[in-house]
């Protein structure tokens, strides 16, 4: 098995590789873009849950004021969906 970090770092290396086992040296670029497309929807789902557990705090505090925090709560609710969504997308790029 190969190591995430060389197929990032040298790629070249590894494709010459790849090709010298008689393989198709573009699967090296296949699973570079997928993971291209992974790293930035996990960084994307780790920013919306940044931003749901300050929305979260909002609320409380929102709360113990005696106000109305129902606009933050359906914020959250729907951060929660988007998170969900981002997910499944990450499955998909997973299993691809």
């Amino acid at each position: 098995m190969l190591d995430a970090k060389r197929l990032r770092n040298e790629p070249d290396i590894v494709k010459a590789g790849v090709e010298a086992k008689k393989h198709d040296p573009a699967t090296v670029d296949q699973w570079l873009s997928l993971d291209e497309k992974r790293r930035a929807l996990v960084s994307q789902v780790e920013a919306l849950k940044a931003d749901r557990n300050a929305a979260s705090k909002a609320i409380g505090a929102i709360k113990k004021e005696g106000g109305d925090a129902a606009a933050e709560m359906e914020r959250v609710r729907t951060l929660g969906e988007d998170i969900k969504s981002l997910d499944d997308s990450i499955r998909e790029v997973d299993e691809g």
